[in-house]
């Protein structure tokens, strides 16, 4: 696809991640990843086993998020390491992939967590986080784009997966299980073009805004006063290609 190959900029590792946070400080408490490698389409042909690591915050979880994660202080105390070694462990985990692969999760977040801990943490592996901060790629405004809701918003994960008939890996709110979510979803959105497609198609015929596909049609309307369904259509295949 097209718009895939924009995102992965020559890679052909994606680690998908989530992370989870304290309530206030946005420190993060817990990692889950999974490294993937692609074939030359953009799809995903080989899975690492997925990993799940708590981290030792400065500040409390707050009862929100220990409610929505199920993560405790207690479980924090006996399972979490500190931020730097938590790093470390992402990095041996990836192995010689991890100059080489596109940092993928859902929404912008997890992004802000990690420059959250980092600013609570004297003591980090910057060359490790840099990285990740330079490759990091949002999930979510991609999809988003192509699909929305019936009030045209973004939909959540747990949303885009009941979309395209995916059954969820597991419990929502568990980062291992959302990093693996998110794989899932971006293997149905490279694989599944059809429905791409009429969801795009459908957006952009009810849509305000106009995207590329509706300005190239109405340049064509000015030019021949007239276009066919199917040119439209052609006009929206190669967007998503």
């Amino acid at each position: 696809m097209k718009i895939i190959d924009k995102v992965l900029k020559g890679h052909h590792h994606i680690l998908f991640f989530d992370f989870e946070a304290t309530q206030f400080s946005q420190e993060i408490i817990a990692y889950g990843a999974v490294l993937v490698s692609l074939d030359k389409n953009g799809n995903i042909k080989k899975r690492k086993e997925p990993i799940r690591r708590y981290i030792l915050p400065k500040n409390q979880i707050g009862h929100i998020v220990t409610g929505l994660t199920g993560i405790t202080e207690e479980m924090i105390r006996k399972n979490g390491i500190l931020f730097n070694d938590a790093m470390l462990d992402l990095k041996k985990y990836c192995g010689i992939a991890f100059k080489k692969c596109v940092f993928m999760a859902f929404g912008p977040s997890d992004l802000r967590m990690l420059n959250r801990s980092i600013q609570y943490n004297l003591k980090y592996p910057k060359e490790i986080t840099q990285q990740i901060q330079k490759n990091f790629f949002d999930f979510q405004k991609l999809i988003s784009t192509f699909i929305k809701d019936e009030h045209s918003n973004p939909m959540s994960l747990v949303h885009y997966l009941e979309f395209y008939g995916i059954k969820e890996a597991g419990q929502a709110h568990d980062p291992m299980i959302d990093a693996v979510n998110t794989a899932n979803l971006y293997q149905a959105f490279v694989s599944n073009k059809e429905i791409l497609f009429t969801s795009y198609k459908n957006y952009l015929l009810k849509s305000a805004n106009y995207p590329t596909p509706v300005t190239q049609a109405l340049r064509l309307l000015e030019k021949n006063n007239n276009i066919s369904m199917e040119e439209f259509e052609a006009l929206i295949k190669d967007e998503i290609k």
